[in-house]
């Protein structure tokens, strides 16, 4: 377990019937619950379940924290029992940290799923400062306050495209940044993120840097623009082996070349100061 989550007391190692256990509320995991199944079934049959689901006792049933897509294969291939770590009582915040904790480490949680989860913990700790909240938050997930804020700020992304972002048919970054520029327009948005899901790279980051400079401007005249580079100015730059190391990954992690995230990092810092 990450060291961002608590030490959890483990009470006991059991084979609990299916019917016995309920998907708490608190999993955060509530999209995609069933996507690439077959193969998680397939490794069931062939070695068993290698890592038991965790579960918390209520009364005489049992309510699963972590491991629903394996709930999930287990009761699709109809065996009557699972392994399951039964663990001691915990609050509903802590419930969710946990979920999320294990969710990071197996299989990437869905953006949705991790935008609702950053705004009820937002929401939670409302005695608090706005930086002190994102920065629990960031605490208690193990991720950056900076990824944190634009989760946070991606609640405002219209549904339609957030399913997109899931979906992987956009990257989250463009419709965080495309809502940023244009909200609350949410037609717009829409219309936009379709237009330019068959563009180039930097095509995209064309449209994207023309809209925050010009938010007036209609659909038609971003897509032209990116369609049609305006002239550049080449600069070069020397950086260290360490930064340079680290723009790598990023470009790796974001699927965007370095001298974009250079230029959205140029451009946002000018914003900034304008």
């Amino acid at each position: 377990m990450s060291k961002h989550i608590p030490e959890i007391t483990i009470k006991e190692h059991l084979n609990i019937p299916l019917d016995q256990i309920q998907v708490a509320d608190e999993n955060v995991r509530h999209t995609n619950q069933n996507k690439d199944l077959t193969k998680l079934q397939e490794n069931i049959n062939k070695f068993g379940l290698i890592q038991p689901v965790v579960v918390i006792k209520e009364g005489s049933k049992y309510k699963l924290i972590v491991g629903q897509r394996r709930f999930l294969a287990f009761q699709q291939l109809k065996k009557p029992r699972i392994p399951a770590l039964v663990i001691g009582p915990l609050g509903r915040t802590l419930r969710q940290i946990v979920s999320f904790g294990e969710n990071m480490h197996r299989k990437a949680l869905p953006y949705i799923d991790t935008i609702k989860l950053c705004k009820t913990l937002y929401d939670g700790y409302k005695n608090m400062s706005k930086k002190k909240r994102i920065d629990k938050i960031a605490n208690d997930l193990g991720i950056s306050s900076t990824t944190v804020s634009r989760y946070l700020a991606s609640d405002l992304i219209p549904e339609e495209v957030k399913e997109l972002v899931n979906d992987g048919i956009i990257s989250r970054d463009i419709a965080y940044r495309i809502t940023s520029s244009h909200y609350p327009n949410e037609q717009k948005i829409i219309t936009i993120i379709k237009n330019i899901t068959q563009l180039t790279k930097e095509e995209k980051e064309r449209a994207m840097a023309y809209g925050a400079k010009k938010s007036d401007a209609s659909v038609d005249d971003i897509i032209q623009h990116a369609l049609n580079p305006p002239p550049t100015v080449k600069i070069t730059i020397h950086i260290d082996t360490y930064l340079n190391n680290r723009l790598e990954k990023l470009s790796d992690q974001q699927d965007e070349s370095i001298s974009q995230i250079i230029n959205i990092a140029i451009s946002e810092y000018l914003s900034e100061r304008e």
